[in-house]
């Protein structure tokens, strides 16, 4: 019985490398912590420019639509004949666009 006593109180004494296993681990958490925590910051920064993005390709494409709605309105009032707009296509020996 002495014998399994001794051993039992062997082993419930920590040992030096079971000591390192912990701050280990604990670093090991602490790290993670702070990865997540700039992962839930990247992930903000993300979705921050997606919306910008979004709402910037909107505008853009609403400016497109009205420059061409004023473009064929003075084209109109002028009683011009409806040109291809200047970066679509290419201009023959005239100097005219086709497209």
């Amino acid at each position: 019985m002495a014998k399994y006593q001794a051993e039992f109180r062997t082993a419930q004494r920590k040992s030096e490398p079971d000591d390192a296993d912990k701050r280990e681990i604990a670093r090991l958490r602490k790290d993670l912590s702070k990865v997540r925590e700039e992962k839930r910051h990247l992930t903000s920064l993300v979705q921050t420019y997606a919306i910008v993005i979004e709402q910037l390709a909107t505008e853009r494409s609403e400016a497109l639509r009205e420059r061409d709605e004023a473009l064929a309105a003075r084209d109109a009032a002028l009683g011009a004949i409806t040109l291809p707009h200047p970066t679509r296509g290419t201009r023959d020996r005239r100097g005219r666009f086709s497209e």
